[in-house]
């Protein structure tokens, strides 16, 4: 296998994520999920966009085609144990401590079984939390 993993839809990789969030202390949650055309393992980690520092390792999981040709990556509907979700906490799970407001910078890593990388490697998109919806 010589093929990278690639968007199912290509005009997806511009629309998974907002550009802003309000977390509200961790009553909202925002949701990453998108489609590829094939098995991968997909690394999810935030970042502090001014200084670089790694505020949360939200996922590290491996995804397998079914056999469909598209493989989704988290679960757009919030539903399954493979829902990759940010509840705007940083540092440990239960720790209470949430994002302050400012810009984070998602970077998203993905390969396929065959360690073929996605083109973007890692994907890097910037989100705004806000302190207010």
């Amino acid at each position: 296998d010589l093929t990278a993993p690639l968007f199912a839809d290509p005009n997806e990789i511009n629309t998974f994520l907002p550009a802003s969030f309000f977390p509200d202390n961790g009553n909202n949650k925002l949701n990453v999920n998108f489609r590829l055309t094939e098995g991968a393992v997909v690394t999810v980690n935030i970042y502090e966009a001014n200084n670089g520092s790694l505020v949360k390792e939200l996922s590290r999981n491996s995804y397998l085609d079914d056999g469909s040709g598209i493989v989704q990556v988290g679960d757009p509907n919030d539903a399954s144990p493979d829902a990759i979700l940010w509840d705007g906490s940083i540092g440990e799970d239960g720790s209470n401590i949430y994002a302050a407001p400012g810009i984070y910078t998602f970077r998203i890593w993905v390969r396929d079984f065959a360690a073929n990388l996605y083109e973007q490697y890692p994907i890097t998109r910037d989100i705004e939390i806000t302190d207010t919806p």
